[in-house]
């Protein structure tokens, strides 16, 4: 605490003992009333009092207001005098940091083109398709937001991709055949087992077995004898139609495997097939682009 300081504090304490002196005027202010000439004259005394108190207090205290106010003044100076440089320098480098990150935001989109394109090429080196460049894309995109910036990484996930992808595809392309194949299968079984119950009985050499001999069970049980058939020679089988001996429906053909051998030869050669008993016939169908 300096001398200056010590004389302010000083003379504040006695502008206060001073300013504490008057209010005993104050409270007889506040009391006062007027019902007599003796008491308005009273009244002008008071004021007297009063105004002598005011000068009194403003004697007191102008010196120390004044001393303050020079003193605020000569602390704001030095306070504005260290507290400037400090705002400059948190400006510079907060300004150096936008700088930076802005630059490497720059950098990073470039960095981003630099990937994509790079995939880009890949992709049309495999001559992907609209759909594969959106599936790998997407896993591109997301790789080079986690940070990946190696070109022949990059390429190498799009080549992977791809063939994941045309796999996956393949996988579903021979999964939808054979559940057609499936499906053709299914609607012939149900095509023979309906042509069978519509079907008039056949004229079939059948011979003659034995009467069956009564199976003893156990008591509370049953015994059923269930029937099948088995193909033992297809060529003695197909031999006995021809002949005659067993009707056609007994070698109904299996469109689904003839089909199939004719999608086997290829478009410009089933004009000449000739199968015994098969006839290929083919239909034109107009597709029209979207």
């Amino acid at each position: 605490m300096t001398n200056e300081t010590a004389v302010e504090i000083q003379s504040l304490r006695e502008a206060q003992e001073i300013g504490e002196a008057s209010g005993n005027l104050i409270v007889r202010a506040r009391e006062f009333s007027i019902d007599s000439p003796e008491e308005n004259d009273d009244a002008a005394d008071l004021v007297r009092a009063l105004r002598s108190a005011k000068k009194g207090v403003a004697e007191a205290f102008d010196p120390v207001c004044t001393a303050t106010h020079k003193a605020h003044q000569a602390a704001t100076g030095a306070r504005k005098k260290y507290l400037k440089p400090i705002e400059d320098a948190i400006l510079l480098v907060a300004g150096a940091m936008n700088s930076w990150t802005a630059e490497q935001t720059r950098l990073a989109k470039v960095s981003r083109t630099k990937l994509l394109d790079a995939a880009g090429r890949a992709l049309d080196r495999l001559e992907a398709t609209d759909e594969e460049r959106e599936v790998v894309l997407a896993r591109v995109t997301e790789l080079i937001d986690k940070g990946v910036d190696n070109d022949d990484e990059l390429v190498d996930t799009v080549v992977v991709g791809i063939r994941k992808y045309r796999k996956e595809q393949k996988e579903r392309q021979d999964a939808a055949v054979k559940a057609a194949e499936d499906w053709d299968l299914l609607a012939a079984s149900e095509e023979i087992e309906a042509a069978e119950e519509a079907a008039p009985e056949l004229d079939v050499p059948v011979r003659k077995e034995p009467a069956e001999v009564a199976k003893v069970v156990a008591e509370g049980t049953h015994s059923r004898t269930l029937w099948s058939v088995e193909i033992t020679s297809v060529r003695d089988l197909c031999r006995a139609v021809a002949d005659g001996v067993l009707p056609e429906e007994f070698v109904a053909a299996d469109l689904v495997v003839i089909r199939r051998a004719m999608h086997a030869v290829p478009h410009d050669e089933r004009d000449g097939i000739e199968w015994p008993g098969v006839d290929v016939v083919s239909e034109e169908h107009v597709i029209v682009e979207s």
